[in-house]
């Protein structure tokens, strides 16, 4: 098999994977978003505002609710997780052969 057929095959058999991510990724998006806002107690619009959301929330209840954000990341964290496990079966077990970059010429 050639170097280019090789990767063929690997892209084709990793695409279903990564169409399902993409595909189940705009609900696990709104189930944080939705996660974060019942924390917190305001509105968060978009997905990519959870994150400095959850900061203010951080820096105003320090500890005092400690416990709930700590479940909250967990859940987020086990969906990404969720969301990716499928297209990694290709990539268990994988071992990178290590590089010596001081023997790779930098100019």
């Amino acid at each position: 098999m050639t170097c280019l057929a090789f990767r063929l095959r690997t892209v084709a058999d990793l695409l279903p994977g990564i169409h399902r991510a993409a595909g189940a990724s705009n609900a696990v998006e709104e189930v944080d978003r939705a996660e974060t806002q019942d924390l917190i107690g305001i509105p968060v619009a978009q997905w990519a505002d959870t994150d400095s959301q959850l900061e203010q929330f951080v820096s105003q209840h320090s500890a005092a609710r400690e416990a709930e954000l700590a479940q909250l990341l967990h859940r987020r964290i086990r969906r990404q997780i969720d969301l990716i496990e499928p297209g990694m079966r290709d990539v268990r077990g994988f071992r990178v052969q290590p590089i010596d970059w001081s023997k790779i010429p930098t100019t």
